[in-house]
């Protein structure tokens, strides 16, 4: 074969690829590559083909052979260290994108993957440092700036975040990436009208942003400014914006029989040490495999010893990670679930797009998020009589409301838990109060009643601790809002986190005394003062989010801690405060009383759960054969 032979081949394949004619295309790059052995642009298109063709083991042994011939080509070190990812060997493939990046050191995809690689090795200094080289090479480059604040966010570093948005947006005003990260970034400052603004000023440049959607809906629960009519409408918005055009499964082989054994789908990014393993444990491990079948689509990309229990407890794994959304879909249709349940909501890396898709025939939201998805896919969302009374939020939900009878949670205490400690405040000499809760909770209109909570007691102490405190800018923000109501910082610890989560815990044996946010009160954060023997006052809202601490302490039978206005949520702190005995009492008791609690009962929860699951199927079921007879 001539030269120019070879040419006019490698042009029809690559029109061929372009055509998404790729078994064409492959047969005409084998042709090749057995013909001239040593054509790097041979090699390079087989690869390229069995990359999409999803042959990874093939489409790297590819990208070897032509690194082999001509090793200065930096596409391919880039095309080799992607597909490495993809296989999960992170690792292998950061030595490629640096040589794709020595090679070309303005390569700005490159270091982005490279910097995503370094992160997912939790090596958050290096991924910056990719940055910050690539930023001394092409100082405009409004995208680089925008991933540099992403990673910098990751870090706690929010201020210097901020600004690296900021500077992308006045290098190209029209990056809604950025503007969408800018608002994400003052959520966790808790600034969050300044965030609310950032978000729609991103959805406006770009409507069809997904997961910069679910971010704005996330902030709106956290303002006191949104009521349910308002939240309601735009998460029917985000679903009318995201999921048009989706086609969605109509025809199902599941076998309609109400009674039979159950395949259970939970599609999660959190199966792993998060706060959504302490209440998914439970479920797993307690569900009975004569009722149920449980198979589970893990989105998450940083597997750790959870990650392993999970798999343990379940019959089946599928890790949907990069995987399309038609593909993850397929795959869940293909496997027969009955009932996929959704772990996710609006918030991170979630898939509400595949059950927009509806692969299975019952679909469920539940645990990760606290509101609607605003889905007419999604058939119910779980919840309790406490947190959604009957009557008070229907309206406001695409899904049917499934009330669990004693509670919607089931908590599952870490293996790590200390022992708790005497009341702090004998040693100490005064009342500390506390919160542990997301910074984006803690906003001035919670900030207000915690100070005249402090004012009433004369000495007292608040502390926080959150992964936004570790950013100097946050914590002088929060110096700055007690100030204001005349809490001195010397009356105020501002904790940045601490690694071991047995050490996280210890720092309960330190408050006498916790503080629920509102109207986006805590669930982990409640449960683990509960359970490290602090009381925790909570004040009911009128959405869910803001009627966890409802539930909870219903379930432990602390009713009495429950607030229904600012005033009486204070008059309860400031009571258990004056009243050490009653603290003392409550610490001793308390972590038998939630051992002893429904809130920790696994069994009696499952049993609901699988009964819940019975009904929704048999629903299903009846409205199948309906439509069977009607036909």
């Amino acid at each position: 074969m001539t030269k120019a032979d070879t040419s006019t081949v490698l042009r029809q394949a690559l029109a061929l690829i372009e055509d998404n004619r790729i078994m064409e295309a492959k047969a005409l790059y084998e042709r090749l590559c057995a013909i001239d052995k040593g054509n790097p642009e041979a090699w390079s298109g087989l690869g390229i083909v069995n990359d999409k063709l999803g042959s990874l083991d093939q489409a790297a042994s590819c990208y070897r052979r032509v690194l082999k011939i001509k090793p200065q080509i930096e596409r391919v070190h880039y095309s080799l260290a992607n597909v490495l990812r993809r296989q999960g060997k992170i690792a292998d493939s950061v030595p490629y994108y640096r040589e794709a990046l020595r090679l070309k050191p303005d390569f700005v995809r490159a270091c982005g993957e490279l910097a995503e690689a370094l992160r997912l090795q939790g090596k958050l200094n290096e991924a910056v440092e990719v940055y910050r080289d690539l930023l001394r090479v092409k100082a405009d480059a409004a995208e680089v700036h925008n991933d540099l604040g992403d990673m910098l966010k990751r870090q706690g570093q929010f201020g210097e975040a901020a600004k690296c948005f900021q500077r992308a947006i006045r290098i190209k005003p029209e990056l809604a990436a950025a503007h969408s990260n800018l608002g994400s970034a003052y959520t966790l400052q808790g600034r969050l009208q300044e965030a609310e603004e950032s978000h729609r000023h991103a959805i406006k440049l770009n409507p069809d942003l997904v997961y910069a959607d679910s971010n704005f809906l996330c902030c709106l629960n956290y303002s006191p400014a949104h009521n349910g009519e308002q939240l309601f409408a735009e998460h029917r918005r985000w679903a009318a914006r995201h999921t048009a055009g989706v086609h969605a499964f109509t025809e199902y082989s599941n076998t309609p029989i109400p009674g039979r054994c159950l395949r259970i789908g939970y599609l999660s990014s959190d199966l792993r040490r998060h706060p959504v393993a302490f209440f998914l444990l439970q479920i797993l491990a307690n569900h009975d495999p004569a009722e149920v079948e449980v198979i589970c689509y893990s989105q998450g990309m940083r597997p750790d010893p959870i990650t392993q229990l999970f798999r343990s407890l379940v019959n089946g794994w599928r890790h949907i990670y990069n995987m399309a959304d038609d593909q993850v879909a397929e795959m869940i249709h293909r496997d027969g679930i009955d009932i996929l349940v959704d772990l996710a909501g609006h918030s991170g890396n979630h898939r509400l797009t595949v059950f927009a898709r509806k692969p299975a025939p019952v679909q469920v939201t539940y645990l990760g998020y606290p509101n609607t998805t605003g889905l007419s896919t999604m058939d119910y969302r779980l919840t309790d009589q406490w947190a959604d009374p009957p009557g008070m939020t229907e309206e406001y939900h695409s899904e049917q409301l499934y009330r669990l009878p004693h509670g919607f949670l089931c908590y599952q205490p870490a293996p790590d838990c200390p022992a708790i400690e005497a009341l702090p405040s004998i040693g100490s000499g005064y009342i500390t109060f506390g919160s542990l809760n997301n910074l984006a909770k803690t906003t001035p209109e919670v900030i207000a009643p915690w100070a005249s909570i402090l004012h009433a007691v004369p000495g007292s102490r608040l502390l926080l601790k959150n992964h936004s405190l570790v950013d100097v800018v946050t914590r002088e923000r929060y110096y700055s809002m007690l100030g204001e109501h005349g809490i001195g910082r010397e009356r105020a610890d501002l904790m940045a986190p601490i690694a071991s989560h047995g050490d996280h815990l210890a720092l309960y044996n330190q408050i006498d005394i916790a503080l629920d946010t509102f109207p986006y009160n805590g669930t982990t954060t409640t449960c683990e003062a509960l359970w490290m023997g602090v009381p925790v006052v909570t004040l009911a809202g009128q959405m869910h989010a803001g009627r966890v601490g409802v539930s909870l302490l219903t379930q432990v039978g602390m009713p009495e801690l429950i607030a229904g206005d600012t005033d009486t949520y204070a008059a309860i702190a400031i009571k258990l405060a004056h009243d050490p005995g009653r603290l003392s009492g409550m610490r001793e008791s308390m972590r038998g009383r939630v051992m002893n609690s429904s809130l920790c009962d696994g069994k009696r929860f499952a049993r609901e759960l699988q009964k819940a699951y019975r009904e929704m199927w048999k629903i299903w079921c009846t409205k199948r054969h309906d439509a069977d007879e009607r036909t």
